[in-house]
């Protein structure tokens, strides 16, 4: 069960999809992928999962491939502990990135997708129980454009896998470095993301 906000919001998503007479379409897939996360979201994971079946079996292939609809397939295979699954298609939906041209002409979009999929990738290496795998990719995410990809909620998870991959003074050393580096770039964090 979910809140009348979340209901009216999925309905919301749902009635709008209605309205695209094509269901192959690219904005077809968004309506009800919104109205999917949302529901991962509250907990009602079998109702996304017959959302993922419709789109599944009514959308083209270039919908199916696209990063976006993969990511949410990922998500809901994360929710559902299927760690291995969803860590094969998101390092497939990574090498694929730069082909989905959907993404080519929204900088903010693309770089929105790059960093959901590296932070699930590194949620699906932890789980898979490959924490090295897991702070490379935050680490290699974040090193290709610090300024603008340092946010808290990247700091806090990357802080995180520190402390579970190295003892306590590397992981201490670690997260200083990235709070020093923060703080020359002018963002103020406070200690919180850094797990200080």
């Amino acid at each position: 069960k979910y809140s009348i906000d979340t209901r009216s919001a999925v309905s919301y998503c749902l009635r709008l999809a209605r309205t695209i007479s094509d269901q192959k379409s690219v904005a077809y897939a968004d309506a009800m992928l919104h109205a999917a996360q949302i529901l991962i979201r509250t907990g009602s994971i079998g109702s996304a999962e017959s959302i993922h079946k419709h789109l599944h079996s009514v959308s083209s292939k270039s919908v199916l491939e696209s990063v976006r609809y993969r990511i949410e397939w990922s998500n809901l295979l994360i929710v559902n502990g299927k760690y291995s699954e969803a860590l094969v298609n998101l390092e497939d939906t990574m090498r694929r990135f730069d082909t989905d041209m959907s993404l080519q002409n929204d900088p903010v979009l693309r770089e929105d997708m790059l960093a959901t999929l590296s932070n699930n990738i590194a949620i699906a290496s932890l789980h898979c129980s490959e924490i090295m795998k897991a702070v490379n990719c935050l680490e290699n995410f974040l090193r290709e454009n610090v300024q603008c990809r340092m946010h808290h909620t990247l700091l806090f998870n990357l802080c995180t896998l520190y402390e579970v991959a190295f003892g306590t003074e590397i992981a201490r050393t670690k997260k200083i470095g990235l709070k020093m580096v923060s703080e020359r770039l002018g963002l103020k964090f406070g200690n919180a993301p850094f797990r200080l």
